[in-house]
């Protein structure tokens, strides 16, 4: 199983011009969607389509997160840093979630953006709080 800390190599992809496929398979390698258990696969999946869609948007596009909007490049540059930690941290939190989420693709864009920055605070939590 991957590390948590490690981070994507990708840096500022170009992505206009490819096909939605071309750059889903780019963000498989990013996410390093084989590492992922058999059981997460289809949520990774639907992540990883999820992150494409974003890459694909143009760069000045309105995208909600968390309530603000924010232009696709913005959110794009955030994406580039996600790796299988950030992804992998996503999932576990959508699995714990005892309510019905209203817009599931929100709610992951949203905590796929957050996770970029908060990965290193969450793992601390969780080591010093006895939970990993």
């Amino acid at each position: 199983m991957k590390s948590y800390v490690e981070k994507s190599e990708s840096s500022q992809v170009e992505y206009s011009g490819m096909k939605l496929y071309e750059i889903f398979a780019k963000v498989q390698k990013q996410i390093d969607y084989d590492s992922f258990l058999p059981g997460d696969r289809p949520l990774a999946r639907e992540i990883a389509l999820i992150i494409s869609e974003i890459y694909r948007l143009p760069e000045n596009a309105d995208v909600r997160i968390g309530g603000i909007v924010l232009s696709a490049g913005m959110v794009a540059e955030a994406y580039e840093q996600l790796g299988y930690g950030n992804v992998d941290i996503v999932i576990a939190s959508f699995k714990k979630i005892s309510y019905p989420v209203r817009n599931v693709k929100t709610y992951l864009r949203t905590a796929l953006y957050n996770s970029v920055f908060e990965l290193e605070a969450r793992l601390e939590n969780s080591v010093r709080s006895g939970k990993l």
